[in-house]
């Protein structure tokens, strides 16, 4: 009877509008929606809708872009602790796309956590393992800067 009543109300919420339906057309189309709330500045909606994505769907080419976004997401929300988990967390994946931009990223948590050193590591890794980057000017120029702090 619980399971019933459960139902019920779903299939209520459902058809009452509160909840969209996700849309049939796949993976692809459902990243470009979260894309487009992330790009709108809806970072709580795309933080949420990329997470669904995530729970719900086996790991595909497109999975460390959902979390990379999520940790852009913290990030541009000011909360540099939670971004910097969640950027480390789109580094686990085996097919990555977005591993450059996260290790930016977390080195720029770092500086904004107030840990230098960390910062100075990792931006140092950084130009070790991308040094080709069209990120490097901006972490040479960060790193100057970070060692003016030490040097104090």
């Amino acid at each position: 009877m619980k399971n019933k009543a459960i139902c019920l109300i779903a299939v209520f919420i459902i058809l009452s509008g509160a909840v969209p339906a996700r849309p049939a057309d796949g993976f692809p189309e459902r990243y470009q929606i979260g894309y487009a709330l992330y790009e709108s500045g809806q970072y709580a909606a795309a933080i949420t809708h990329f997470r669904e994505m995530l729970k719900d769907s086996k790991p595909n080419s497109l999975s460390d872009n959902c979390q990379y976004w999520i940790g852009e997401s913290f990030f541009l929300m000011g909360d540099y602790a939670q971004a910097l988990m969640e950027l480390e967390r789109t580094l686990t994946y085996s097919d990555n796309n977005k591993g450059e931009d996260a290790q930016y990223k977390i080195a720029q948590c770092h500086e904004m956590l107030g840990e230098i050193q960390a910062a100075r590591e990792m931006y140092t890794r950084f130009i070790v393992e991308f040094p080709t980057s069209n990120h490097v000017p901006r972490v040479i120029e960060k790193l100057d800067m970070l060692n003016k702090i030490v040097e104090k």
